[in-house]
């Protein structure tokens, strides 16, 4: 009887831990805007209701206010991994696995304007846990795989996690969207509960005139260990000082982080620890290291 209930107390555990992927209700809200001004928007996604498709039960969202997803899409959830149905190709095509580990990569194909596009997809660069109301998550930091040639192509990433997806966004967006959606701002559902990453005090806000608190999680830097070049992936902000410092505390590169993606040359840099410090108009600095093999 003991050990009946060793192993049932096992299996709860482990059930319990793989959270469930947009169940009905769940809503997300991301910022969109602050390509030619300072103005953020809100984008509102939200799981509607169950459905099927290619007899695999599904469920439908929905986007407002951003242009690659707004007429509904279709995810479904098995094993900790999330699929979306790509209508083109007439599957569901692997969008996040949470069972994937530092240095796995992730890859995936979708359809635009009926061609196809390169294979797409993220590396994952660390793996932790968070700690959301209660309920252990397990938490990705990866970086989009970039292919500037040829075109087109899909790009993910940023901090992804379990039962809630991608603070970068929800889904894959076509490169040549303008501007990018971008920044997880709130999340709920009758599960996880309701969760505020902090950028804004309001999910629904539009914030004019006042750029988004930077936060931790967005600044990216890879890779890590280095050889030649690192990039630092910035998400939606702009206009960022990078300093780095050399293990005794000597500057040795300082430059201007404008695009979400800046890769800065340091092959002439001696093996060994580095750190660095990101700092935004505000004065507010984000500080990291890397190892440059």
């Amino acid at each position: 009887m003991r050990n009946l209930f060793m192993v049932l107390l096992l299996f709860y555990s482990l059930t319990t831990y793989s959270q469930e992927f947009a169940p009905v209700g769940a809503t997300w809200h991301y910022s969109s805007g602050g390509f030619s001004s300072n103005t953020y928007y809100p984008v509102k996604i939200q799981s509607l209701k169950d459905t099927v498709i290619m007899g695999i039960q599904c469920r439908k969202t929905t986007a407002t206010e951003n242009y690659s997803f707004n007429n509904g899409n279709y995810v479904y959830s098995s094993s900790n991994k999330v699929y979306l149905f790509d209508s083109h190709q007439q599957q569901f095509v692997k969008i996040y696995d949470f069972n994937l580990n530092a240095g796995d990569t992730l890859r995936f194909r979708l359809n635009y304007l009926d061609v196809l596009d390169t294979i797409s997809g993220y590396i994952i660069d660390s793996t932790g846990t968070t700690m959301i109301n209660g309920k252990t998550l397990k938490v990705q930091y990866t970086h989009n795989i970039m292919h500037f040639n040829p075109y087109p192509y899909y790009i993910m990433g940023g901090k992804m996690i379990e039962g809630i997806g991608s603070d970068f966004f929800l889904f894959p967006q076509y490169i040549n969207q303008d501007p990018l959606t971008g920044q997880l701002r709130c999340y709920s559902d009758t599960s996880i509960g309701y969760y505020n990453t902090g950028i804004v005090s309001n999910c629904d806000s539009i914030v004019t005139n006042v750029k988004e608190d930077i936060n931790p999680d967005c600044i990216q830097l890879f890779p890590n260990p280095a050889s030649n070049t690192i990039t630092f992936n910035i998400g939606i902000y702009k206009d960022f000082i990078v300093t780095i410092f050399n293990s005794i505390g000597q500057t040795v590169l300082q430059k201007n982080l404008i695009t979400s993606n800046t890769t800065l040359n340091i092959q002439s840099f001696q093996q060994g620890m580095y750190y660095y410090q990101v700092t935004n108009d505000k004065g507010k600095v984000i500080s990291g290291k890397f190892v440059k093999e």
